[in-house]
């Protein structure tokens, strides 16, 4: 099986960071009201309980959404992995991979599984660095794969 990593753009890594800033904050401030430290009194504890569960939840997601979305490829088909959705596409499924090397964007094409006449896109998202092995890597497991690529217009 292998693995790639989803590669989010730079904004996303500094909003999410700056969520999870707020959200462990959220969590230190409603401890610090039930713990009564100093002059900060817990009006109504419950409130703050909740708050500090709902705001761990975020945290987790927050982080698994950050460091555990992946794509990966494996015998049967290729699985994009976005921590709470998961979508599996069969090999025999797959009709090609096109790469458009202006925007930087590559997406894999696909016959839908519902309407075997519809053809369906994944937009593929990471690095550039990573592309050529991601590449190798479809072209292992499935070797007729057509692959297309749009140059640069200058």
């Amino acid at each position: 099986m292998k693995k790639f990593r989803y590669s989010f753009p730079i904004s996303a890594y500094v909003i999410y960071a700056l969520l999870m800033a707020v959200s462990l904050f959220s969590i230190i401030f409603a401890s610090l009201r039930l713990a009564e430290v100093e002059k900060l009194v817990s009006v109504y504890p419950a409130s703050d309980i909740v708050s500090i569960v709902v705001f761990a939840v975020f945290l987790v997601l927050m982080t698994l959404i950050s460091f555990g979305t992946c794509y990966r490829l494996n015998d049967q088909a290729f699985v994009s992995d976005h921590v709470l959705f998961k979508k599996k596409i069969e090999w025999d499924r797959v009709l090609r991979y096109v790469i458009d090397e202006a925007s930087g964007v590559s997406a894999l094409y696909y016959l839908d599984p519902a309407v075997p006449d519809n053809v369906l896109f994944i937009v593929i998202c990471i690095k550039a660095s990573e592309r050529q092995s991601f590449v190798d890597a479809l072209k292992s497991f499935k070797p007729d794969l057509l692959i297309e690529t749009n140059a640069k217009h200058e």
